[in-house]
């Protein structure tokens, strides 16, 4: 298990997700806002894109990571790694 409660592998994929987000602004301005949200409203986001993300064929891994994120306590972890409030 890792920092944020899932599988080595999944973990490993979702911090460098976060750490990409770090990194580059546009994604972390981006995934901030999603998990800024509200959960009712961050989960319907993150369904949304994730289909779009699975039709598109988007690697496994980064929609693994992703999906990650429909955890509520993964989410406020990563609001908090990426130093976001919650609405």
């Amino acid at each position: 298990m890792s920092l944020f409660g899932k599988k080595k592998d999944q973990g490993d994929t979702f911090a460098l997700l976060l750490s990409a987000a770090k990194d580059d602004p546009s994604l972390g301005k981006t995934l901030t806002a999603i998990l800024s949200q509200p959960d009712f409203h961050r989960k319907s986001a993150l369904n949304s894109l994730l289909s779009t993300m699975r039709l598109s064929g988007a690697p496994g891994d980064l929609v693994s990571a992703i999906t990650v994120l429909l955890d509520d306590d993964a989410a406020k972890k990563a609001l908090d790694f990426l130093g976001g409030e919650k609405e």
